[in-house]
């Protein structure tokens, strides 16, 4: 009476071995499928996922470029969205060897634009780089108002200026009227190394950029308001 009870038991027994050996074949397929979570040492990484954006370097820095020395070329975009700046470059002549250094220091951005200046800058930027620039007169011989000329026709994008604050020049009135054009028709005005520095690294340096452009219709036309005014009086 005892051996079919035994039997039954068997037959569990032997069941629930088959079952574990399935459950165990299961694990250890699901184990070699999931990818090696160890650290190099042999214990676990437990360490949340990363989620952060690449980091790609802030713009300025990495390659060697331009601006101040030490520091590496901003990053202007593709070549295919550059926009061509037309600048002028003044200096006077203790300034001189302050624009030679910084223009070939930035050599590479600068043969990205079309390049204007005063007669002997020019001639010495045209040596220092061997860029094609388009000389104009000397500063005191007319060469300031020819680029302030252009500023108002519209013909100059940025202009760079390193005037002497110590010393006297004989067209001071022609170095306020350069510098009072390129405010009065918003063009971005360089007087220095570092302000040249902060602006060649600028994205917008050599990237799309609407500027503003001042409307001074009602201005020029303020003295014919008044004389129509005036004539309709007398009439």
């Amino acid at each position: 009476m005892l051996a079919e009870p035994k039997r039954a038991g068997n037959a569990t027994f032997a069941g629930a071995q088959r079952g574990y050996g399935t459950l165990t074949a299961m694990a250890s397929n699901l184990d070699h499928s999931l990818p090696d979570r160890s650290s190099s040492d042999g214990a676990p990484d437990h360490r949340a996922p990363d989620h952060r954006a690449p980091d790609h370097g802030a713009p300025g820095h990495g390659a060697p470029g331009h601006g101040a020395p030490g520091h590496g070329a901003p990053d202007h975009g593709h070549p295919e969205h550059l926009h061509r700046r037309r600048i002028a470059l003044i200096a006077h002549d203790n300034k001189k060897t302050d624009i030679a250094e910084w223009a070939r220091f930035n050599r590479a951005v600068l043969a990205q634009h079309d390049l204007c200046a005063t007669g002997t800058t020019g001639k010495l930027l045209i040596g220092e780089l061997g860029l094609p620039v388009t000389c104009l007169r000397s500063g005191p011989l007319g060469g300031d108002q020819q680029i302030g000329a252009r500023i108002a026709d519209g013909l100059v994008d940025i202009l760079v200026f390193f005037w002497d604050p110590l010393e006297p020049h004989p067209h001071d009135p022609d170095v306020k009227a350069l510098l009072r054009l390129a405010v009065a028709w918003n063009i971005p005005v360089a007087c220095n190394r570092a302000s040249a520095d902060f602006m060649i690294s600028s994205p917008l340096f050599s990237r799309r950029y609407d500027r503003l452009q001042p409307d001074f219709d009602d201005y020029a036309n303020r003295g014919w308001a008044a004389v129509a005014a005036s004539a309709d009086q007398v009439a």
